[in-house]
């Protein structure tokens, strides 16, 4: 990575922490991961690309979203800034966070529902799944993403 791509990631961190300060709370997406504070008995957070640390994970989404104890999942965060000088903690709280990737996958649930669809239905949840919109394409394209 260039020197100008560095400091370009790092002005874009800033003006985003920034926004979340000015506007009290800002909705992000972003990659989080958790790990459990022994000392604390709580989850602390990471948030990659804004790069805040030690931010406080509600126990709700670890259980929800193990793969935050994994490296990762990315998420749409909404973020909030409540700062108090009586206290050495982030400013920074997540109100909320909604995983925008897979967070676990039962394959045998998978493949329990793939026995209610047709194959034609089947090849548009694929497409779909990608981002494409089925009706648009032609069979033959539909069969290229698929394979």
């Amino acid at each position: 990575m260039s020197l100008l791509t560095i400091l370009c990631v790092q002005m874009k961190m800033k003006k985003i922490k920034s926004k979340i300060r000015e506007r009290g709370h800002y909705k992000i997406i972003d990659k989080v991961s958790a790990k459990l504070n022994e000392r604390t008995d709580s989850y602390e957070g990471q948030i990659f690309n804004i790069n805040i640390n030690h931010i406080h994970i509600n126990d709700t989404y670890v259980k929800n979203y193990e793969k935050l104890l994994c490296g990762g999942i990315w998420c749409i965060i909404d973020m909030e800034y409540n700062y108090d000088e009586n206290t050495r903690a982030t400013p920074f709280q997540i109100l909320s966070l909604k995983p925008i990737q897979m967070p676990a996958t039962d394959i045998e649930e998978y493949m329990e529902g793939r026995k209610h669809f047709t194959l034609d239905e089947w090849i548009e949840v694929i497409c779909r799944s990608v981002g494409m919109e089925p009706t648009n394409l032609d069979e033959k394209t539909r069969w290229h993403l698929v394979a």
